[in-house]
């Protein structure tokens, strides 16, 4: 038999049965908090915030024509989409009950568990283009405008949260923490 190197999904019919039973129906597009394509995907918002970290200061500072340009305009218009993606992935992402340990499945209660938390309303403010709305509002850049990009920044935090899920040694987090 040959492998195509896909994956085959493997439903265990037993344990959706039983979180059935215990009220933690399975919803559609969720997606597991250890999943490796989520990992990656946490990378990615990591590199895209590390991005945001070195322009957003150069536009604001130095105001560099190299970073006036409708191609970086393009990037960062795609980076604040990718970030409104994260909201929605983060909305779907499951949890573990700090109650009975297990991975909660359920749509409305992943969804509520995020909501809840810190961390949606720090994306949540990272992520509304104030300075684009002030602009849109008023008709004029003004440095006043920008400075609200800087609230963009403060979606950096998210890097300790995302080596803490690493499947790797405690050695390895916390040299990751420190650069």
């Amino acid at each position: 038999m040959m492998d195509s190197g896909k994956e085959k999904l493997v439903i265990d019919w037993s344990a959706k049965k039983q979180m059935e039973q215990r009220g933690n129906r399975a919803s559609k597009f969720i997606i597991r908090v250890n999943d490796t394509r989520k990992t990656f995907w946490d990378m990615f918002i990591i590199v895209i915030a590390l991005w945001n970290c070195v322009c957003i200061p150069l536009q604001i500072c130095f105001d560099p024509e190299q970073l006036d340009t409708a191609g970086v305009n393009a990037l960062n218009n795609f980076i604040d989409l990718c970030f409104v993606a994260d909201i929605i992935v983060c909305l779907r992402t499951t949890f573990y009950d700090s109650d009975t340990g297990d991975e909660v499945f359920n749509g409305k209660r992943t969804a509520m568990n995020y909501i809840r938390s810190s961390r949606f309303a720090i994306d949540v403010i990272s992520t509304i283009p104030l300075d684009t709305l002030g602009f849109l509002i008023t008709q004029k850049e003004t440095p006043a405008l920008q400075v609200f990009s800087l609230l963009k920044l403060v979606r950096i935090t998210r890097i300790t949260a995302i080596i803490g899920r690493l499947n790797t040694t405690s050695q390895t987090k916390n040299i990751l923490k420190l650069g």
